[in-house]
């Protein structure tokens, strides 16, 4: 006895269709895009052309050069912008004394600057 087999449900066509566009969209996402390899190009060709310039005086010499001239203003610069850009822009608006921003702030103080 054979037994006939129904029409599939309009459920089962969603989601087949659904699982269709789910894999056309995996293979989209395989492509290479094109401004990355640009990107990384740029990144291999100044990495290239550091590397010569550090090659005619030293490496070693050169970094020991320049260690201390911008390394201490440059990070003192970012971690006051990261600060003042939290405070102004949090990731979640709290009141002026939350816990969290008195924690912050009692953080910052004990820190010994050495």
């Amino acid at each position: 006895m054979q037994v006939a087999r129904a029409a599939p449900a309009p459920a089962e066509e969603s989601y087949r269709a659904a699982e269709s566009e789910r894999s056309s969209r995996r293979l989209d996402s395989r492509r290479l895009y094109l401004p990355t390899i640009v990107i990384a190009g740029l990144a291999a060709w100044l990495s290239y052309r550091g590397w010569t310039a550090l090659a005619q005086t030293g490496v070693a010499r050169s970094f020991d050069a320049g260690r201390y001239n911008l390394a201490g203003p440059v990070v003192l610069g970012f971690v006051l912008t990261v600060c003042v850009l939290e405070q102004v822009f949090p990731a979640q608006r709290r009141p002026l004394l939350a816990r969290g921003h008195l924690l912050d702030s009692a953080t910052r103080c004990s820190t010994p600057c050495s």
